[in-house]
């Protein structure tokens, strides 16, 4: 099984603030502190799903939040490229333009675009380190839903202030093992990581317009 990079036992500054609370990934290498009033959840990849306190009584109430996927990119992949591909499946919606602005992350370049398409909107931050795309969803819009911009912009700073790599990620591998007919519907293939084969690995196929799609993987 893969084995998970060694950690400082005490995590870089940033990450330990009074008042705040600490999340440490010691498998991807990073960490961040968010506000002690948010709940952390664990998404079935093993990443951080962040949610704050009801805004609203509605039975499905409005409430900031914040995703986290963390995947190994395409060999030699660029930042800007990416972004680029990201952006083209809502080339076809008819939307507010989607605005783009470099940032930085973990004292690395980074790009957030600003409102994306969803149940809700979100604010999306894209970086790449060490041959790994981390992509960052905070949720909803604070254009559309001014009742949670406190707390989203509250949890932006936290995150995007605070987060910090401790360790490197493994390089992507050069050529995937995983092929796919259109005449006998299905993929197959070994799921690694870096180099190690990952038993049990979990593995989502997913449409273009999965963040809007309820029925895309």
């Amino acid at each position: 099984d893969p084995v998970a990079p060694a950690l400082n036992s005490q995590p870089p500054a940033s990450c330990v603030v009074a008042g705040q609370q600490t999340y440490v990934n010691a498998f991807d290498g990073y960490c961040f502190i968010y506000p002690s009033r948010f709940e952390l959840k664990t998404a079935p990849t093993e990443q951080p799903q962040l949610y704050g306190p009801a805004l609203d009584a509605n039975l499905d109430p409005i409430r900031a939040s914040m995703i986290l996927e963390v995947e190994v990119a395409v060999q030699d992949a660029q930042l800007d490229a990416i972004v680029d591909g990201y952006l083209k499946q809502f080339e076809a919606m008819d939307v507010p333009a989607i605005v783009r602005t470099p940032t930085a992350l973990g004292g690395e370049p980074a790009e957030m675009l600003e409102v994306v398409p969803g149940r809700e909107g979100s604010r999306d931050v894209f970086a790449l380190h060490d041959g790994t795309l981390y992509h960052f969803m905070f949720m909803p819009s604070v254009r559309d839903f001014a009742q949670a911009k406190n707390d989203v912009e509250e949890l932006y700073d936290a995150v995007l202030r605070s987060f910090s790599f401790t360790s490197k990620k493994p390089r992507p591998i050069a050529t995937p093992e995983v092929s796919a007919s259109p005449r006998d519907p299905g993929v197959s293939g070994v799921a690694r990581w870096g180099a190690q084969p990952i038993p049990s690995a979990i593995v989502e196929l997913r449409t273009g317009d999965w963040r809007v799609n309820p029925n895309a993987v």
